[in-house]
């Protein structure tokens, strides 16, 4: 997955896995994971992956949904 096929999931989805969450704010796979436990990122529990919403992954971007 490159960061143009992660923006367009971004821009698209509802919801995202965490590590490309994680990598669109520019962290690595522990500095996301640290950031799960710390609480700094909510993380929907929807089976197998944790996801991101991408409402909240937009506000953190500061990306326009216009």
């Amino acid at each position: 997955m490159d960061d143009q096929e992660i923006q367009r999931a971004v821009m698209e989805r509802l919801a995202v896995p965490k590590y490309w969450a994680g990598r669109a704010l520019g962290w690595g796979r522990r500095a996301t994971d640290a950031a799960v436990a710390e609480g700094k990122m909510p993380v929907i529990d929807s089976g197998l992956k944790e996801t991101v919403s991408t409402a909240w992954l937009r506000k953190q971007l500061q990306i326009d949904e216009t």
